[in-house]
């Protein structure tokens, strides 16, 4: 009698999640990007409290679609692995931690202006802070940011597997390493630049974005291990 061996599910290999997770980065990144351009291009800079509002509703949504869809890619291959693994909760946990960040960013410039707060004449014409302070700064966020989207999906993984603190840190990590990427895209922007130069530059910051999350996030699932 010949036995046939059991095919068990095996967590992804690190190219397959990779692919995943630039993809999901990508589509979440480009996506956001073009709204806010559009929204840019047919409303302006918004400066008055009604701009400031239909703003922070504008990236809310943005940041909805951007936690959709890096949730989608990660929760297809993990459910390969993790047959059991909820989509509504794995993409519902993903989506409100980027939409809660939208929205938590997009009431600092709201309330300042329902206080009051103007810039100051010397203030518009200074210089910004320096590409150093800009990168740490963006790396600080990221590890923030990266954090909390860790915890959010660690609550989901933790009815299947065991190790999850691995999944937070890699998280943590990979979104402090990415993240610089964004805020550097952010500052080639310019007034004039067209919509595809706009996609081209939040795309390129995407995968990079992508790249370090996926390679952070990978070594961290390693560590988990299935609950029999």
């Amino acid at each position: 009698m010949s036995i046939v061996p059991i095919d068990r599910p095996r967590r992804p290999d690190r190219a397959a999640w990779l692919r995943a997770v630039i993809a999901g980065e990508v589509l979440g990144f480009s996506a956001t990007a073009m709204i806010a351009f559009v929204a840019l291009s047919l409303g302006g800079h918004p400066t008055t409290i009604t701009g400031r509002v239909v703003a922070l509703v504008v990236m809310v949504a943005a940041g909805t679609l951007e936690g959709a869809s890096l949730g989608y890619f990660q929760w297809r291959l993990l459910h390969r692995w993790l047959p059991g693994l909820s989509a509504r909760r794995y993409v519902g946990a993903t989506v409100a931690v980027a939409a809660g960040g939208w929205l938590l960013g997009m009431s600092v410039p709201l309330v300042a202006t329902l206080a009051g707060a103007t810039a100051a004449p010397a203030a518009a014409t200074a210089p910004g802070p320096s590409a150093p302070l800009v990168a740490l700064f963006a790396a600080g966020f990221g590890a923030a940011a990266g954090a909390l989207f860790g915890l959010a999906q660690a609550r989901v993984l933790a009815r299947q597997v065991r190790g999850t603190g691995a999944w937070v840190v890699g998280n943590l990590v990979g979104w402090a390493l990415g993240l610089p990427f964004a805020y550097l895209a952010g500052s080639l922007g310019t007034a004039t630049m067209t919509g595809w130069s706009a996609l081209g530059l939040s795309a390129g910051a995407g995968a990079c974005m992508g790249v370090c999350v996926a390679l952070a996030t990978h070594a961290a699932m390693r560590r988990l291990q299935t609950i029999a």
